[in-house]
């Protein structure tokens, strides 16, 4: 009975690890909520439910002594096994790809060989370890250490003076160039993106700063290149800027909306994977970001929600991924349509989770081959579309200064077509402006942040203006 039981709570823990590794062993920078009593309660609650469920279960079988019901309750256990040692594997800073792949592929194998000695042995060797998470669980119910939750920053917001520019600024993460725009599959229409040409200065060979988000969007909006970044505290993002040896927080550096604070504009920012309200948060009027990664812990904080949340994140736990780029794609353009519209702010910054993976248009969760790639691209030029539809309705379309560029190129673009190319769209409608140019010379996007502030200057206001700017600080 005693052997029962530790089993069934040590694969209650294993079946909860995703949670439990998130509160306690990982970091907490990427969640936008974090754990309360509550929290720690249902956890506490779903750890006993499914301890008593699955000694329930073993009851049954045994005295049911069927083989099909034996067999799946042996496939399952492996399968947790594997979840579990596939989650704590993440949880390990620098781990070696090859190395992690090779082990795993061994555990497949005996799994498969003596699949439910093994997983039975495993389980009942990690019994302790289920005692120690929830103690920790009781203690984090009694001892709040973690900060509170910080909200989305709305502060007080001054009145624009007359005639003054605004700047949207639209970032696709991940979005293609060359898969976009010049090597564009047959069947893949973007009409909007097309319109948007139309009428706009076209940049033939625009680069991004790095290849990655956590380098490319600190640089962008600094307006200084990056060769290291580290993210080493929940609220700290640690850079080194291109020619220094050292390091600074990011958030305590000048960035363009601190610069157009200066220059008497209000600011927002909406984004998605990094928490910009904690780094640089203190230099907008309004910032508001979506977490990357599902969140544990709900947002209305009651317990029954708690325990809802968790155990949905059980359930769905292969469509995790997919189901929260939904929430934040769903998010950040809700936000987009509110602000993009409001002629309050001088500079408008939004950072789409989309077209970058998962594929959540017009595609199942469990169909993430590459050419759900065009798919996403579809679903940018949907967002396009709606978010210019709703700035005409309110008369500010032509009124504003639009620029439309991404972090990174696609990184899986050779697996997409077989070829690769390190360019990113870089398209600019000025105020007013209908003429389509096409822009030939290489620059690197970093220029943006510049750009920006000249624009709010009044000292770029056309098209020709904006080729004269550009050819004055080709890199």
């Amino acid at each position: 009975m005693l052997h029962d039981f530790l089993f069934s709570l040590s694969f209650a823990n294993i079946c909860l690890s995703s949670i439990w590794l998130r509160f306690f062993y990982r970091s907490k920078l990427y969640m936008k909520y974090f754990p309360t009593a509550n929290s720690f309660l249902a956890l506490i609650i779903n750890e006993l439910l499914f301890t008593f469920v699955t000694w329930g279960c073993l009851l049954l079988i045994r005295q049911l002594n069927n083989k099909f019901f034996l067999k799946a309750a042996k496939i399952f256990a492996c399968l947790m096994v594997l979840s579990f040692l596939i989650n704590t594997a993440n949880s390990i800073p620098n781990l070696n790809e090859k190395v992690f792949n090779l082990s795993l592929l061994t555990i497949i194998i005996v799994l498969l060989w003596r699949r439910a000695k093994v997983a039975k042995v495993f389980t009942l060797f990690l019994a302790p370890f289920a005692l120690i998470i929830l103690g920790q669980s009781v203690q984090g119910f009694f001892r709040q250490d973690l900060p509170k939750d910080l909200p989305a920053i709305a502060k007080p917001i001054v009145d624009p003076a007359p005639n003054t520019p605004r700047v949207l600024w639209l970032i696709f993460d991940e979005m293609d160039f060359r898969i976009s725009f010049i090597d564009r599959p047959q069947n893949l229409k973007l009409p909007e993106f097309d319109c948007f040409k139309g009428e706009s200065l076209f940049a033939e060979n625009a680069y991004s700063p790095a290849g990655a988000t956590i380098l490319s969007i600190p640089a962008l909006l600094s307006g200084k290149m990056i060769h290291y970044a580290s993210l080493d505290d929940f609220d700290t993002l640690n850079v080194g800027f291109e020619g220094s040896n050292s390091t600074v927080s990011w958030g305590s550096q000048p960035n363009v909306f601190s610069r157009a604070k200066q220059l008497g504009f209000n600011t927002a920012l909406l984004g998605e994977y990094l928490p910009y309200s904690r780094l640089i948060g203190h230099d907008l009027d309004f910032c508001d970001w979506s977490a990357y990664r599902f969140q544990f812990v709900s947002s209305k904080d009651t317990l029954w929600d708690n325990l809802t949340t968790q155990l949905y994140s059980f359930f769905h736990v292969l469509s995790l991924h997919y189901a929260q780029h939904q929430i934040a794609t769903r998010e950040i353009f809700d936000g987009a349509r509110k602000l993009a519209a409001d002629t309050n702010y001088g500079l408008v910054f939004i950072h789409f989770p989309v077209p970058h993976p998962p594929f959540i248009h017009n595609h199942a969760w469990w169909d993430q081959s590459v050419k759900g790639y065009a798919d996403n691209l579809i679903l940018c030029d949907i967002i396009l579309g709606r978010l210019r539809k709703e700035m005409e309705a309110e008369g500010v379309w032509e009124e504003t200064n639009i620029i439309i560029s991404s972090d990174h190129p696609y990184g899986k673009a050779k697996k997409f077509d077989g070829k690769k190319d390190h360019r990113v769209p870089f398209m600019v409608k000025l105020a007013g402006q209908k003429k389509a140019i096409s822009y030939q010379p290489e620059f690197n996007t970093v220029l943006t942040h510049d750009l920006v502030l000249d624009i709010l200057r009044k000292k770029v206001t056309t098209h020709d203006e904006l080729t004269q700017w550009l050819n004055s600080r080709k890199n």
